[in-house]
């Protein structure tokens, strides 16, 4: 109330000559807010900004420019701006206390618009969650996960943690750990291997893959298998390779062991 009074006193004060100039100068600060909107969506659109940012980029202009125009005129008619823009300044302050969470995800997803760490399309994971980006939103983020459920995440839990980016690269490496029996020979299984991988078109020859022995286990002896292969197809070439190599293993004789327990009995006495 005290701010509005002294708007009103003030215009009381001044002849009618100054409230018309300053309504002339309201009006010329109109014409030129919308020359400045009017260059602000042509920037814009021959921008890099993401589309999302658009609306939000002018209306925030918009009302900057509109604040500045109200103060002006006002301080031009006598009225005290410094109280004016105290009060805005406490109401802004308290507005942003009630919606803290709410501006954390509105920064969160400023950040991954200009910072782009991952793009529709993408497939991601974050905080044990994972699934194909549907929609990026300044508040929220949408992900479809491989059972088609739609999960919406806050942008600030996406912007504050680590985020894998499954589809950032092109080509992505299959590795495969595969056991062979102590008796195997080395060898000759690194060559069926490479036949299993040089056999199908998933993967990539260059880089050549890598076959190579990682351990001495139990019961084992493990073989590493790294090939290179398009992103969009890295299950399709991980699942073939999987079952490639278990039938071409059973074709060669190349037995994969696993665990076993052998328990001894002792035969007791005769009483």
């Amino acid at each position: 109330m005290e701010v509005w009074n002294t708007i009103v006193n003030a215009f009381k004060n001044e002849n009618f000559g100054t409230l018309l100039q300053a309504a002339a100068i309201f009006c010329i600060g109109l014409i030129i807010i919308k020359i400045i909107m009017v260059a602000t969506r042509h920037m814009l659109s021959r921008s890099r900004i993401d589309s999302v940012l658009y609306s939000f980029v002018q209306n925030s202009i918009k009302v900057l420019c509109l604040m500045i125009l109200i103060i002006t005129v006002l301080g031009y008619v006598g009225v005290p701006t410094s109280t004016f823009v105290t009060v805005i300044a406490a109401a802004g302050a308290a507005i942003a206390l009630a919606i803290k969470d709410t501006l954390g995800n509105f920064a969160g997803g400023l950040l991954i618009i200009l910072n782009k760490p991952f793009s529709k399309g993408d497939f991601i994971e974050c905080s044990g969650v994972t699934g194909k980006v549907q929609q990026i939103d300044l508040m929220y983020s949408r992900l479809q996960t491989f059972d088609n459920k739609l999960i919406s995440m806050p942008n600030a839990i996406l912007a504050n943690n680590t985020v894998i980016n499954y589809s950032g690269a092109e080509k992505r490496r299959v590795d495969v750990c595969i056991g062979v029996g102590y008796d195997s020979d080395i060898d000759y299984v690194k060559s069926v291997i490479k036949r299993v991988i040089d056999s199908s078109d998933y993967f990539d020859r260059e880089p050549v893959p890598i076959i190579g022995v990682s351990e001495y286990a139990d019961s084992s002896i493990n073989v590493d298998v790294m090939a290179w292969c398009d992103t969009s197809l890295y299950y399709d070439a991980k699942y073939y390779l999987l079952e490639n190599l278990k039938k071409e293993f059973d074709h060669e004789g190349i037995e994969i062991p696993f665990p076993q327990i052998v328990v001894h009995t002792a035969d007791k006495a005769d009483n």
